[in-house]
C-alpha cells in the first residue's frame, strides 16, 4: 500500500491491526456505516473533515518536489515550495526525519521563519507531515520535517477532558530532587558532513561536527512594552522552546481581535496560524505555531513539543499573522489572537494535540494598584495558564506589569500589598506585606506571593485547585526606612503589674534621629523571675513564631500548612515582645514546659537519637507593636528582673526549699525575758495549745 488515509475519531478496538491498515477498513467500511447524528455539525466547532491520504518516509526520494501551507500575513493560508532532499532514518526512537529546501519570497534570504512549525507538507497532494526543524544563521531555508505518522499517533491520544494526573510528584515538590520538568528541550538532530552531501547540501553553512537541525522556536508573543517584565519571562522560559518576543515594539502587537466584525467566519484549518495561551486579559502570552491536521473536533500542530509535558489543559485560539520579522538569528511572525477555539491536551515530542469540544481553565487574577506620584488607581483583570510549575511566576509577572502600566519600577518607592489566593474548595491564604526600596525587582523578590502560590499548587498532601488570586497594591515614590539604633531603659527591677518605661532612638533613611517611648504592662500574676523585653522587626518576628509556637513546624496536612501561613507580621511595625526565656522540651511538636529537671533531663536523653525531642527557648507572655509609616529594620533586648510581690511589702515568707530552724536557734525564743514563766505544754501526744 503506497499511501493511508486518516479518518476522524478512530476508534480503539483492534489494536494490534497496523495503523495505516486500521485507517483504510476505517473508511471503507465504518465511516459509510455510522450515520452522523442530525445536530453533529451544528454543535461542533468544526466541520466534518475529509479523509486526506498520508505518505510515509519510506516512500519518499531526494528530488521529489510538493508544496506546503502556512500563513505569513492576516488569516488566509499560502503555499511555498517543497523539494525533498533526504531522509534521516531512525533518527529518532522509531522515527524518521525528512530534510527539505522551501521557496517562497518571504523566506528569500531568510530562512525557515519561527512560528511556521506545524506547516502541513504534501507530495503528490499526500499529506507527509509539518515543518518543525531549521537552522540558525541560515539564509537557505533548509527544514525538518516530522513525517505524519508520528503526529497522528499523538491525534489519537487527544480526548475532550484533560488528563493531567493531580498524584504527579514535580520535580521541585523534594527537598533534594534534581531536574525539572519544564525544562526538557528537544536535542538538536545532529547532520554528518558526509550525509550532507548525499543531500546536495554542501554548500550550507556548517560546523565541525556537520549541520544541526534545532526544533524551530515559538515565538511567545508579549503584549507587554515592559523591559523588566520581558527579563522574567526570558528567565521563566530559560530552556524552552519557547522565544519571547515584545510584540508591541515590534510594530506587530498580538492584539485581540475577538469580537471584532468579520473574526467570527475565520476558522482553524490546515496551515492556520494558532495560539497556545499562557496569559490572557490585560497581559497576554501566545505562543503562535501552525496547525498541521484538523481533523472534525480535534487537530494537531507544530510538529514539535510544546514544553514536552505530555498531558496539558491549555487554551488554543485562533490566530492572525501580523508580519515576519526578518533576521539572522530567528526569523518569525508577529500575530494577533483572533478567537479561543478548544483546549490543548496533549504535548509530545511529534506534536501538540488540542480538542474543540471543550475548554481549558483559566485561573482569573485581579491586581488593583494605586500610585500617590501619578494619583492613578486603576485595576487590572487577568487569566492565567493553570499549570503548576508556571502559575506562581506568572502571577508574580502580573503583578510587575500592572505596577508599570502606572508608575515607574525604579528609583526609591514604598509598596503595601495585600494578597489572597482563593482555593475551589473555600480555604484561602491571605497575608499583608510592606516593602521599600530603590528597586521594584527586589521589592516584591521579597514578597511571599510566589512562594505561596508554588507551595500551594505542589503540596504533598491533596491536590489543589486554585479558584482565584487577587492583590492590591498601594504606591509612594519614596523610600521610607528606618533602622534601630539603641534602646535606653529607666527601670531593671520591677513588680508584676507594674510599667516598664523606656525608649528606642530610630535613625530614618536621609531624615533625623526620632525618640520612640516603650512602654510594657507586665501581668498582675507574672511569677518573679528574668524576663526579656524584645524589639524586633517584622522579618525576625516572623521567625520567632516557630520558636513560641514549635507546632507550626509540625505539617502533616492542608490545613497545617494553611494555618502555619495565617501569622501576619508587617515589616512598617517594630514589635514589642515580653519574653519568658527559660528553655522547654519539644516532643513531636509540641510544648511540654514545667517538667521538672530530672525528667526534662531523663527525657532528651532518652529520645535524643530519634530525633524527635529539641529544646524550645522563649516563651510569649505579652506583645504589642508600634506602627510607622516606614519600613523597620533591627533587633534588641532588654533584660529585666521580676520581684517576688511578698517582697515589695516586707512580710517575712519562709522559704518551702529551707530546712526548719531548730527551736533553741529560734530568735525569737532567744530574745524572751527568762523570768516570765514558760508557756504550758500540752501532754504527750496532743497539739500545741492555741495560744
Amino acid at each position: 500500500m503506497s499511501s493511508s488515509m486518516h479518518q476522524r475519531n478512530q476508534p480503539k478496538a483492534l489494536p494490534n491491526l497496523p495503523r495505516r491498515l486500521l485507517a483504510l477498513l476505517i473508511t471503507l467500511t465504518v465511516s459509510a456505516a455510522l450515520p452522523v447524528a442530525a445536530d453533529e455539525t451544528q454543535t461542533g466547532t468544526q466541520p466534518e473533515a475529509t479523509p486526506i491520504p498520508t505518505m510515509s518516509p519510506r516512500e519518499l526520494s531526494p528530488g521529489m518536489t510538493g508544496y506546503g501551507l502556512t500563513v505569513f500575513s492576516g488569516a488566509e493560508t499560502e503555499r511555498f515550495e517543497v523539494e525533498i532532499k533526504g531522509v534521516l532514518r531512525e533518527w529518532f526512537v522509531g522515527g524518521d526525519m525528512i530534510v527539505a529546501e522551501l521557496s517562497h519570497p518571504t523566506l528569500q534570504d531568510m530562512g525557515v521563519v519561527a512560528g511556521m512549525s506545524g506547516s502541513p507538507v504534501f507530495v503528490d497532494d499526500k499529506l507527509i507531515g509539518a515543518v518543525a526543524y531549521g537552522w540558525t544563521f541560515q539564509r537557505r531555508a533548509i527544514c525538518g520535517i516530522t513525517p505524519i505518522g508520528d503526529m497522528l499517533d499523538v491525534l489519537d491520544l487527544v480526548t475532550e477532558d484533560p488528563q493531567l494526573s493531580e498524584d504527579e510528584v514535580p520535580p521541585s515538590a523534594w527537598a533534594g530532587r534534581e531536574g525539572d520538568a519544564t525544562r526538557q528541550a528537544l536535542e538538536p538532530v545532529r547532520i554528518p558532513t558526509h550525509r550532507l552531501h548525499e543531500f546536495g547540501l554542501e554548500d550550507v553553512e556548517t560546523g565541525p561536527e556537520g549541520a544541526k537541525l534545532k526544533p524551530l522556536a515559538t515565538p511567545l508573543l508579549v503584549s507587554s512594552t515592559s523591559p523588566l517584565v520581558m527579563s522574567e519571562l526570558k528567565d521563566l522560559f530559560a530552556g524552552t522552546l519557547f522565544q519571547p518576543v515584545m510584540a508591541g515594539a515590534q510594530g506587530g502587537g498580538i492584539g485581540d481581535r475577538r469580537g471584532e466584525a468579520g473574526t467570527e467566519d475565520l476558522t482553524l484549518e490546515n496551515g492556520s496560524a494558532v495560539s497556545v495561551l499562557l496569559a490572557d486579559g490585560d497581559l497576554k502570552l501566545a505562543g503562535i505555531g501552525t496547525t498541521t491536521l484538523v481533523d472534525g473536533d480535534r487537530m494537531i500542530a507544530y510538529g514539535h513539543p510544546f514544553m514536552g509535558l505530555g498531558p496539558m489543559d491549555a487554551p488554543v485560539a485562533l490566530a492572525e499573522v501580523v508580519t515576519v520579522i526578518p533576521s539572522m538569528a530567528m526569523p518569525f511572525k508577529l500575530g494577533n489572537v483572533v478567537r479561543e477555539v478548544g483546549a490543548l491536551r496533549q504535548d509530545r515530542r511529534a506534536a501538540i494535540g488540542a480538542t474543540f469540544a471543550s475548554r481549558a481553565r483559566m485561573v482569573p487574577m485581579t491586581v488593583e494598584v494605586s500610585a500617590g506620584d501619578t494619583e492613578r488607581n486603576n485595576t487590572y483583570n487577568f487569566r492565567l495558564w493553570e499549570n503548576r510549575e508556571f502559575l506562581p511566576q506568572l502571577a508574580f509577572i502580573c503583578l510587575i506589569e500592572s505596577l508599570e502600566e502606572v508608575s515607574r519600577v525604579s528609583g526609591p518607592m514604598s509598596l503595601w500589598i495585600e494578597y489572597e489566593v482563593q482555593l475551589r474548595d473555600g480555604r484561602k491564604m491571605a497575608r499583608r506585606e510592606y516593602v521599600s526600596g530603590e528597586s521594584l525587582t527586589g521589592m516584591l523578590a521579597g514578597v511571599q506571593m510566589t512562594n505561596d502560590v508554588r507551595q500551594l499548587v505542589s503540596n504533598r498532601f491533596e491536590p489543589v485547585a486554585v479558584e482565584s488570586i487577587s492583590a492590591r497594591l498601594e504606591m509612594t515614590p519614596r523610600a521610607r526606612m528606618m533602622a534601630l539604633d539603641r534602646v535606653e531603659r529607666r527601670a531593671h527591677r520591677l513588680y508584676p503589674g507594674e510599667t516598664f518605661r523606656g525608649a528606642a532612638d530610630f535613625i530614618r533613611w536621609r531624615g533625623e534621629t526620632e525618640k520612640i517611648p516603650l512602654e510594657v504592662q507586665l501581668p498582675e500574676n507574672l511569677r518573679p523571675g528574668r524576663y526579656e523585653i524584645h524589639l524586633v522587626d517584622g522579618t525576625r518576628r516572623t521567625a520567632m513564631e516557630r520558636q513560641f509556637r514549635p507546632e507550626l513546624d509540625r505539617v502533616e496536612s492542608l490545613d497545617d500548612f494553611l494555618r502555619r501561613a495565617e501569622p501576619v507580621f508587617p515589616r512598617n511595625a517594630v514589635h514589642v515582645l515580653l519574653v519568658d526565656p527559660r528553655e522547654d522540651l519539644v516532643m513531636q511538636g509540641r510544648r511540654i514546659p514545667s517538667l521538672p529537671r530530672s525528667v526534662d533531663y531523663t527525657t532528651r536523653q532518652t529520645v535524643r537519637e530519634t530525633g524527635a525531642t529539641r529544646s524550645a527557648r522563649g516563651r510569649l507572655v505579652s506583645e504589642d507593636r508600634i506602627e510607622f509609616d516606614s519600613e523597620v529594620a533591627g533587633t534588641a533586648i532588654i533584660e529585666i528582673e521580676v520581684l517576688d510581690p511578698a517582697d515589695r511589702f516586707g512580710v517575712w515568707l519562709p522559704d518551702p526549699e529551707e530546712p526548719p530552724v531548730p527551736p533553741h536557734e529560734d530568735p525569737l525564743l532567744e530574745a524572751r525575758d527568762p523570768d516570765e514563766p514558760a508557756p504550758p505544754q500540752p501532754p504527750p501526744g496532743e497539739p500545741p495549745l492555741d495560744p
